[in-house]
């Protein structure tokens, strides 16, 4: 005895294949349109001036060879210490100030 056409379980399995058929599709989409949106990179904040401005893209343009060059080293260097540095907390800032009464505690007891 044959099998119904359009029977429920072929009906799901079909829609299955169609909704794994579209999640490819749109994938392969969004692959293709991500790498023409792509932008160049930027060195950092516009604030940043002086020789390291102009040394730090020229140590990019260079690639491979800035390993062994003593200027970029130099670059690096100083820009690593402009991020990463520590900055201690402003202690003005940070004391609880005498006038004002803590809000932690509840005084309407």
């Amino acid at each position: 005895m044959r099998a119904r056409l359009f029977s429920y379980r072929t009906i799901v399995r079909a829609a299955g294949f169609a909704l794994v058929v579209a999640a490819i599709v749109a994938a392969g989409v969004h692959l293709v349109q991500d790498g023409k949106n792509v932008r160049g990179l930027s060195l950092g904040p516009a604030s940043l001036t002086g020789p390291l401005a102009r040394e730090l893209p020229r140590c990019q343009s260079i690639n491979m060879v800035a390993m062994n060059d003593t200027a970029c080293d130099a670059a690096w260097a100083v820009n690593h210490y402009r991020i990463f540095r520590y900055r201690a907390p402003d202690r003005a800032k940070s004391a609880p100030s005498a006038d004002r009464p803590d809000k932690s505690k509840s005084q309407d007891r």
